[in-house]
């Protein structure tokens, strides 16, 4: 009887990992040409001291709070960007909030026009608080739903024998 509480619980665990809650994605803001902290490798946790001691240099901006008419809608969802461009021969960082398609997943930026002088080295989007800071990366969401289907796969596998 153990054996069978002890699945329920796990399933419910693992069931309440692939819930997303839907409060606004929160993204690092910043470009390497303005602010040289901005560059690679990018330090989330850079602190300054002031009057008040340590305090946090980058800060997350919630997206939904930069909507306007066009990205507010049904159909598009706020996304982080880490975008890396070659401007007149110069390397720039940008982190930023960005929109794209509900339907279109996160990932590779989608190839846009862009003017001569510019060269769009690396471009990706990503749907999870701060994930515009790594250098790539995978959608934590993801690898956190794997990891957590490996104890759940062993509580059957355990209560089943």
């Amino acid at each position: 009887m153990a054996n069978v509480h002890v699945c329920v619980v796990v399933a419910v665990i693992t069931l309440f990992s692939f819930i997303q809650i839907g409060a606004g994605i929160r993204c690092y803001i910043c470009q390497s040409n303005l602010d040289r902290h901005c560059d690679d490798p990018f330090n989330a946790s850079f602190t300054t001291r002031s009057n008040w001691g340590e305090t946090p240099y980058f800060l997350t901006q919630d997206c939904s709070s930069l909507t306007t008419p066009t990205t507010f809608s049904s159909s598009m969802k706020a996304v982080c960007r880490k975008q890396v461009q070659i401007i007149y021969d110069k390397r720039t960082v940008a982190r930023s909030c960005s929109w794209q398609h509900v339907d279109e997943p996160v990932g590779k930026c989608p190839q846009a026009p862009v003017a001569s002088h510019i060269k769009v080295e690396f471009c990706e989007t990503c749907d999870h608080d701060g994930c515009n800071s790594a250098p790539g990366s995978i959608d934590i969401n993801v690898a956190t739903q794997i990891f957590s289907l490996v104890p759940a796969i062993f509580a059957v596998k355990w209560a089943l024998f």
